[in-house]
């Protein structure tokens, strides 16, 4: 979520010999036993919460494979006591300028996550707003190098094992990048081979690569290519955003998913993820995928014209597309909604909110608030995009 090659470049924070170390394999029983306790997650493509007790108290941490160093909010800081090390890095070409401190105990039900490394502290402010979860932390590969971890999408449920289950599905060989991150294999229509970073905290199917983005473009195996607002520690960033026929992973094939532009490096979000239940045997590095019932489920695009974010427990439009639907009902900026049909949108995770304005020729109603005024439109939910290449 915060960016792959953001967190690449905090040196010094995790290596790969670190991230081995103190890692024990678990004594193999006929039936995996579940560790500690077994947690509720969302089933549809939403981030991964958890609730991590630090300093006594339980915070909300988001599960997120695409950082090395577990990541603490600014929020939480002084409580980590004094600064071990420093650095500036560049996130998408805007610096950012994280601090990393020894990692205080923190548990997951009865289960102690270590880290292996230093932890980083960063304002989250922009991911408890992009989610509408009041998240403080992120849960990085660090913490995760001696578990096996079930994510049961079907069932909502994670669940920390002491080995992988006979039934566990498709193994995927993992290797690790330069600074701890996790890629697999998988093959691109028209492309071939990719490596693909598997990134827990990436709210969609995926990324690929400028280049691989630009030769599926150009080879007709990406269309309805459109811009995309991407969210990013440093601010937002307008990136390019594609539907792509086709692309395999191990035996499975999936068609028709959304994938946006990355720069360096590819990767695969929880959009995907969620399509499976998944299994990280990180001692092994291993990733086993069974198809869930999301299998075969086609990605959605936005089809209303509005950007949301949640502020002081207020839904707020962040922006309103020229010439969408929500552009031709009037609606602002600024603007505060206050219910999506018969939902709540203050205490909803705006991924359902989102989810509800991308249903294909639907009829939405929205109460707004402006200023002092309280009002009702309809909106028309269509694709209102203008595509160079349209595609099927």
């Amino acid at each position: 979520m915060i960016g792959a090659s953001f967190m690449r470049r905090l040196l010094g924070a995790i290596t790969i010999s670190a991230l081995l170390t103190s890692v024990a394999l678990p004594a193999r029983a006929a039936e995996p036993q579940v560790i500690g306790a077994t947690f509720p997650i969302n089933s549809d493509g939403d981030l991964v919460i958890l609730p991590v007790r630090v300093w006594g108290k339980v915070y909300e941490f988001a599960l997120d494979t695409g950082v090395g160093p577990t990541v603490y909010d600014v929020s939480l800081k002084n409580a980590l006591g004094a600064v071990k090390h420093e650095v500036e890095v560049d996130n998408y070409g805007r610096p950012v300028h994280v601090q990393l401190f020894t990692p205080p105990e923190a548990v997951l039900g009865t289960t102690k996550l270590r880290s292996t490394a230093l932890v980083a502290v960063m304002d989250l402010r922009f991911l408890r707003e992009f989610t509408g979860s009041d998240i403080r932390g992120l849960v990085g590969v660090d913490a995760l190098m001696n578990q096996v971890v079930e994510l049961d999408f079907d069932a909502g449920q994670i669940r920390l094992l002491d080995h992988v289950g006979k039934g566990a599905g498709l193994p995927m060989q993992m290797s690790f990048g330069e600074q701890g991150q996790l890629y697999v294999d998988a093959d691109i229509a028209r492309w071939g081979r990719e490596e693909f970073q598997v990134d827990t905290g990436l709210l969609c199917s995926g990324r690929l690569s400028r280049t691989v983005f630009d030769a599926s473009a150009k080879n007709g195996s990406l269309s309805r290519i459109a811009p995309n607002t991407f969210l990013t520690a440093a601010g937002t960033r307008r990136v390019r955003r594609g539907t792509l026929d086709a692309i395999r992973i191990g035996d499975d094939t999936h068609r028709a998913l959304e994938f946006c532009e990355l720069g360096s490096h590819s990767d695969l979000g929880i959009g995907f993820l969620s399509r499976y239940v998944v299994t990280f045997d990180f001692p092994e590095l291993k990733l086993y995928l069974r198809r869930g019932r999301r299998f075969g489920t086609s990605d959605q695009r936005d089809l209303s014209g509005l950007g949301l974010r949640r502020v002081d427990g207020k839904t707020i439009v962040e922006g309103v597309a020229p010439e969408s639907p929500a552009s031709n009902a009037g609606m602002r900026k600024n603007d505060v909604i206050v219910r999506v049909g018969m939902v709540d949108a203050a205490v909803a995770r705006l991924h359902v909110l989102r989810g509800a304005l991308a249903v294909p020729e639907k009829d939405v109603h929205l109460r707004l608030r402006r200023d002092a005024d309280t009002f009702d439109v309809r909106l028309r939910l269509r694709d209102w995009r203008v595509y160079d290449n349209p595609g099927k």
